[in-house]
């Protein structure tokens, strides 16, 4: 049966269910209103929603009057089910997911990482008001809130949701506007031969690299200067006139809102740019540098045994992972530290429907699994060869740890606190680390046989990347606002500069007398050496012993109650095709408003003699079930079905989804099926990315008949290169062995831009398939043309083109 729903109904779980559950059943969790939120959240929790509550209502009312628009009611997700750091927002329905774990120093997301949630609420909450304004005076009429909202997003390009979203945490908190990490990517890229690239931001992905995302960088840069040049009311016409028009692009609202036009306003932020470049260099800084491989993008974590550098590399022909020198030694791990036996410890990102993890691992001699230390680890250091001490989060809540690889044993160095550390650094009995408290970070030591700590440095400055070395604690630090390598002589507390380069550099590592380290442009992080060179001189304050404030944040007394998703129930009426026959009758769509589960029913009548019922309810459970029902051609169809999405870590990362599916036709049993997919050891280049193996396994009893398909292959990757060879045995009616071959080529990437990047032409891929069937001596061939594009800003257009050829 092929149904047709109408644009309604298509619109809206199009845009709902792209976002995916906001999280994963079954939690327990207690719901907390005020006036303008509805807070649900899991109950040890309960001291952040203290943090938001009075916060909230004024950034509401600050908001409402910027936007000059008034919103019923928005619901809070807060839970603690991922690692890492973010949140996203769902204007169509009016709901926030924030991530409790707070962002640390080298990740460019500001200078306010304890007040993070309050952070990442003021960005998430302006997508919500900005998504609700709607002005365009066309779209106005409709009468549905969420296809009003949907239609509208073409009007409201990613780059000025994040720019405007930016715009806001930077009013209240140290946000990007002011960050110098985030600065030195604007730098790089507005001063690049790339620029302007702002036409790569509407909100559709892009293979071409950049390292905090086109819509975040050129959203930041247009908000931020328009603001900065013309005045904050020009900002709000500029925002309201893009609204209004669906016809009208970035250009043509600027020059409405300004009377300049946007080319010559780009070229104004370029030529304040580069007299900034200008001035600094007649201060003495240079924007040259030693290349000595062909490392970019990402690449970084340098490290050393004493021997060897090791380092995550990414570069235009090579696969990406772990390198010794310049050998690949583990695919795919950017996180990771060696000590000096050459023994390596990295961490993995583990998703299991919808909840994500950190594990550090310890590459061991063992034949089936690597060691794993501990779960939910953020950052790691070796202090010996037999010892590890680590960070490791819990309730957005950060401790220190210390492991023993001899004797099996972890001791807890300080208890959960609020705080983040970007980075540590061992030597025998003590280590180094950068610590984040009350918005400052500092360097402080741990001396593990005493437990004393030392406070080093006292500064608003960030102090990153540690590497220690005979005396002097080496790192990258922002003193003048531009990272450069810098060291501590922990003998007489003096600071001294040894770079002096824009936009920056990063990473140090001190090898046979010759310092090391990542310097950075437009196209990434490129490896570099440079003689010890000693530039300025500061003081450093003189150390004092530290302590921990105990913390306790678990009693906090909130007016809740359980919390249960709630259905959202849209009545229809919808046209359905079966055998070449229309029907025409109600439907009912319930969705749950955390998108945990879906049902629909619908009734048809082809008003003649016949009808069609189709109804199915999804949830998520531990996995992802169906239960489905209908009933046409006279016969009642129905069963059940779920399927999962696992990682796991063995000596390398592991990807399992396996389904089954039973159904009935009438009282009799139809079928049921039963596989699975494991893809081992993810592979990536620039280009391309995928397994090294794949094993695939499916078993189909009928109530007459069975068959089975097992099958491997796995992926080759070089340069546009991908090539897939494998080999199936299967049954269906005939048994049978099929070799195949499959071929993809990034053919051509030119990223053409139309109306501001509201259409785009990025590219054409070529691909092939070829099959051999054993038993029939047969050939089967298909080759394939894919034209990738994007519409309207947001939406991804793919367009296959296969000819299929037998003989």
């Amino acid at each position: 049966m092929k149904k047709f729903i109408l644009i309604t109904t298509f619109i809206f779980i199009a845009i709902t269910f792209l976002s995916g559950p906001i999280y994963q059943p079954p939690k327990d969790l207690k719901e907390y209103s005020n006036k303008h939120f509805t807070f649900i959240y899991e109950e040890d929790l309960s001291y952040l929603i203290n943090q938001l509550d009075n916060f909230s209502i004024r950034l509401y009312e600050d908001y409402s009057e910027f936007y000059e628009t008034e919103i019923d009611n928005i619901q809070v997700f807060i839970l603690d089910d991922v690692d890492y750091v973010n949140g996203f927002s769902l204007n169509m329905t009016n709901q926030i997911r924030l991530y409790i774990n707070r962002p640390l120093d080298y990740l460019g997301l500001g200078g306010s990482p304890n007040d993070w949630i309050r952070f990442v609420f003021s960005h998430e909450l302006n997508h919500i008001f900005y998504g609700n304004t709607v002005t365009d005076p066309i779209l106005s009429w409709i009468p549905s809130e969420t296809i009003k909202k949907s239609l509208n997003m073409v009007n409201q390009p990613s780059l000025l949701h994040e720019g405007l979203s930016i715009f806001m945490e930077s009013k209240y908190f140290e946000g990007r506007f002011s960050d110098d990490l985030f600065n030195t990517y604007l730098f790089a890229e507005i001063l690049s031969d790339k620029y302007p690239r702002y036409k790569l931001g509407g909100g559709a992905p892009t293979n071409v690299w950049s390292p905090a995302g086109f819509n975040y960088m050129y959203g930041t840069l247009i908000i931020k200067k328009i603001e900065e040049y013309y005045g904050y009311e020009t900002l709000k016409n500029f925002i309201f006139e893009i609204n209004s028009s669906f016809f009208d692009d970035i250009s043509d609202s600027f020059l409405k809102s300004t009377g300049v036009k946007f080319s010559t306003f780009l070229d104004r932020i370029e030529n304040e740019y580069s007299k900034e470049k200008e001035n600094l260099l007649n201060e003495g800084f240079s924007n040259d540098f030693n290349k000595i491989d062909n490392s970019f993008h990402n690449s970084g974590n340098l490290k050393t045994d004493g021997k060897n550098l090791y380092y995550y590399k990414e570069s235009p022909d090579q696969n990406y992972g772990i390198y010794k020198n310049n050998e690949l030694i583990k695919e795919g791990i950017s996180k990771f530290d060696v000590n000096s036996n050459g023994e390596i410890i990295y961490r993995v990102s583990e998703n299991n429907n919808n909840e994500q993890n950190y594990s550090l691992y310890h590459i061991c001699a063992c034949d089936f699994k690597d060691t794993l230390i501990d779960e939910r680890v953020v950052e790691f250091s070796f202090v010996d060869k037999n010892t590890v001490v680590y960070s490791k989060i819990k309730d957005g809540l950060t401790g220190l740890f210390l492991y023993n690889f001899k004797n099996n044993t972890r001791k807890k160095l300080v208890d959960y606190n609020n705080m983040t550390i970007s980075s540590i650094e061992g030597h025998n009995s003590k280590f180094y680390f950068t610590m984040n408290t009350n918005n400052q970070s500092d360097i402080y030591s741990y001396n593990i046989n005493s437990g004393e700590i030392y406070q080093l440095t006292n500064d608003k400055f960030i102090e990153r990347d540690l590497f220690y070395n005979d005396g002097y604690l080496f790192f990258s630090a922002n003193y003048n606002h531009i990272y450069n390598i810098h060291y501590l002589n922990l003998d007489n507390k003096q600071i001294t500069q040894i770079t002096k380069k824009i936009p920056g550099t990063f990473n140090p590592v001190i090898l046979n007398n010759e310092l090391y380290y990542f310097y950075y442009d437009h196209n990434g992080y490129h490896l570099t050496s440079d003689e010890l060179d000693n530039i300025d001189y500061f003081t450093a304050i003189n150390t004092k012993k530290y302590d921990f404030d105990p913390v306790d944040y678990k009693n906090v007394e909130l007016n809740s109650k359980n919390y249960f998703e709630k259905p959202m129930i849209i009545p229809l009426v919808n046209l359905a095709i079966n055998n070449d026959q229309i029907y025409f009758g109600p439907d009912i769509l319930v969705i749950g408003e955390a998108v945990n589960y879906t049902g629909e029913f619908g009734f048809y009548h082809n008003f003649v003699d016949d009808f069609i019922i189709n109804s199915y309810f999804q949830f998520d459970y531990i996995f992802s079930n169906e239960i489905f029902f209908n009933y046409k051609n006279n016969n009642f169809n129905y069963g059940y079905g779920f399927n999962s999405n696992n990682q796991f870590n063995l000596k390398d990362k592991n990807t399992f989804n396996y389904n089954a599916q039973i159904s009935f036709k009438n009282l009799s049993f139809d079928e049921f099926r039963i596989g699975g997919i494991l893809g081992n050891t993810p592979i990536k280049n620039n280009y391309n990315s995928g397994y090294k193996n794949i094993f695939q396994a499916e078993y189909v009893q009928q109530k007459e008949n069975f068959g089975f398909l097992i099958g491997y292959s796995k992926d080759i990757i070089h340069k546009k290169l991908k090539l897939t060879p494998g080999i199936n045995y299967y049954k269906t009616s005939l048994y049978e062995v099929n070799p195949n071959l499959k071929f993809e080529y990034d053919l051509w990437k030119p990223h053409y831009a139309l109306k501001d990047g509201k259409y785009r032409f990025d590219g054409i891929d070529i691909g092939a398939e070829i099959n051999y069937y054993f038993m029939q001596s047969k050939f089967d061939y298909k080759v394939s043309i894919e034209m990738e594009m994007a519409l309207f800003y947001w939406l991804p257009v793919n367009i296959p083109l296969e000819y299929p050829l037998n003989k």
